[in-house]
């Protein structure tokens, strides 16, 4: 082991071996791309289809509308700002409205604010769906943020 000297006279070994190990990735193959496919992999059929139905009315709302798969959520662009952004799990979908507090009319309160609070996806507004049974409601909420973006 060979010493090095540095400031103050102070002698210090001169570690050249690194201990991380490094993982090696042979072919691109090994290499999981991001896609819807991926993040509904874990879903319930039931949640696959609210998703797909979410999904079918924002592009019947608007045919520009772009999804965009992220590690964790999808985003809903338009001009290249998110709209919506959807988290599906297992047994439900996470949907945040990328509205500022105080710009989202919801009387039945099924959204919370999550302004002040870590999350995923954009805007402050975080809603909640299991199953269809507030789905047109929840699309009237959605339809606000896509009326800022159009």
């Amino acid at each position: 082991m060979a010493l090095k000297k540095i400031a103050n006279n102070v002698i210090v070994p001169n570690k050249v071996n690194s201990t991380k190990e490094t993982v090696k990735i042979n072919t691109a193959i090994e290499l999981k791309p991001i896609s819807e496919d991926s993040l509904l992999d874990k879903s319930s059929d039931e949640i696959c289809e609210l998703y797909e139905r979410i999904k079918a009315t924002l592009l019947e709302w608007d045919a520009n509308f772009e999804s965009k798969p992220t590690k964790v959520y999808v985003g809903f662009r338009l001009k290249r700002h998110n709209v919506i952004d959807i988290l599906p799990l297992q047994h439900k979908l996470k949907i945040w409205i990328n509205l500022k507090q105080g710009q989202l009319e919801d009387s039945e309160g099924l959204t919370r604010d999550v302004s002040q609070i870590g999350h995923w996806g954009n805007g402050e507004y975080e809603m909640v769906l299991k199953d269809d049974e507030k789905l047109e409601y929840a699309l009237s909420l959605m339809k606000q943020g896509w009326d800022k973006y159009r």
